[in-house]
């Protein structure tokens, strides 16, 4: 049944992990000024501000950056740390707290913009998939076609569907991609149901998420081998707190080509280290600027950088808590982790199908097989949406109100977050936030980027 449409302008935000709740946030923000408004917030788990990156779990892992750079509020960079010490009167600036409770922290931003709201504003939050989103031919508004048959009409229409689960890796043979031995998604409350203590693991990718999983098996009293795939055998580097006294550089970085940039990168890194400072200074003062310097890269420069910088990129830009790599660390030493550089070759069924040998193409040229009993993939989200069976995606291509972006990282949208269509032209309906404009911004799925995006696209759907 459709809804009628209320008196007051409706946006309907489909997806209410960081990226949605923030952006619920500051539109109620602005109808606690005495702006009309409805808010609909559209979450098939129900679970209103944590998503999947801080979903509750008995999982003892931690937030990737310290509390000084967590605040949801670009304006009150200590808002988080101060929400925290509440809590615990020990955490400092570089406590690196635990997930879960950042989940309870957005869960009550949203409580309590709702609350401030009234009673000008109201938040509508359903508990609901979101499987088709409509625009309407005169371009004043739409509507949000839900898994229970309910329909949602809006004025405006927000994206935050976040990141998707990784795509299988090539193989010749996939077979065991539909195998209950086989983890599609690290996320998945499956991932380590019913995993006998001694059972070797194959942990396919090398990125945060990996390290997050080898510290919950750890916790739940895993010994078992644990194997760790990725083509270049890199694992991310540490955070570290800056010594006292060291800034980034102040003269700005060259725009417009990738190689001045990784010379003044180095260059940088050097000056820092000459200085009795860190090379991670530098890396967190460029980060202001990638989008701008993204941008301003002609489009060959930037699949020049995805295909042989950025994997080394990744390491440095997205560091690791210590305590998640002194577990690491631990079980390596112990012998428990063996990491691989190299690529899956095949599956065979073994030990009567109670576990699976994986061949292993090494580099260098060699081969390996190893016998495991559960085979996780931690690749990293697809950003492929092209090949997602998501129906909401695969419904906004087949009404040709969506394009992938030139480099299949998400989907093309306006500088103000506007979906483009096949057409080329910016929705005035339908608005992405957070992991699907990676193409157009890059730099667009940690706290700092979004909690940003979500104040812009606020006032942006206000006018």
């Amino acid at each position: 049944m459709t809804s009628q449409r209320p008196p007051a302008p409706t946006v309907a935000v489909i997806g209410a992990g960081f990226s949605g709740t923030m952006t619920a946030v500051q539109l109620l923000r602005s109808a606690s000024a005495g702006r009309p408004l409805r808010v609909v917030l559209i979450e098939r788990s129900g679970d209103w501000g944590r998503g999947v990156a801080y979903a509750a779990t008995d999982a003892p892992v931690v937030l990737n950056v310290p509390a000084r750079g967590m605040s949801a509020y670009p304006d009150e960079p200590g808002h988080f740390l101060e929400w925290l010490r509440q809590r615990d009167p020990d955490a400092g600036p570089e406590t690196f707290a635990r997930r879960t409770l950042y989940g309870e922290y957005l869960a009550q931003q949203l409580t309590d913009a709702a609350t401030d709201a009234l009673p000008h504003g109201e938040l509508d939050s359903v508990a609901d998939e979101a499987l088709a989103v409509e625009g309407s031919g005169s371009g004043s508004g739409g509507t949000v076609r839900l898994a229970s048959g309910a329909a949602i009409e809006a004025d405006r229409i927000v994206l935050a569907l976040g990141n998707f689960p990784p795509s299988d890796p090539p193989v010749t043979d996939r077979w065991f991609y539909r195998d209950r031995r086989y983890v599609g998604s690290p996320w998945s409350p499956a991932a380590l149901v019913d995993l006998a203590p001694e059972t070797p693991v194959l942990l396919i990718g090398t990125g945060l998420t990996m390290f997050d999983l080898i510290a919950t098996l750890a916790a739940r009293g895993h010994g078992g081998a644990i194997h760790v795939l990725s083509r270049r055998g890199l694992i991310p580097h540490v955070h570290r707190a800056p010594a006292a006294g060291c800034t980034a550089p102040v003269p700005a970085p060259p725009a417009g080509g990738l190689r001045p940039l990784v010379r003044w990168l180095r260059a940088a890194a050097r000056d820092a280290e000459a200085r009795g400072c860190d090379w991670r200074i530098v890396v967190d003062g460029l980060r202001p600027e990638l989008q701008s310097l993204w941008r301003s890269m002609p489009i060959d420069e930037r699949r020049r950088f995805l295909r042989h910088l950025r994997p080394y990129w990744e390491i440095h830009r997205h560091r690791l808590p210590p305590p998640i790599l002194d577990t690491f660390e631990a079980a390596r030493r112990a012998g428990r982790v063996t990491l691989h550089a190299g690529s899956l070759r095949s599956f065979r069924a073994a030990d009567g199908e109670t576990a699976v040998e994986v061949e292993l193409a090494l580099r260098g040229g060699t081969t390996r097989s190893i016998i495991v009993g559960r085979v996780i993939n931690c690749t990293g989200p697809t950003s492929e949406y092209r090949k997602l069976e998501h129906p909401l995606v695969r419904g906004l291509f087949a009404a040709g109100l969506a394009t992938p972006d030139p480099l299949h990282l998400g989907l093309e949208t306006a500088d103000d977050g506007a979906l483009v269509d096949a057409a080329g032209r910016p929705s005035r309906i339908i608005f992405a936030i957070g992991p699907v404009r990676k193409g157009s911004l890059w730099e667009t799925t940690a706290v700092p980027e979004l909690r940003e995006q979500a104040v812009a696209l606020a006032g942006r759907l206000l006018k």
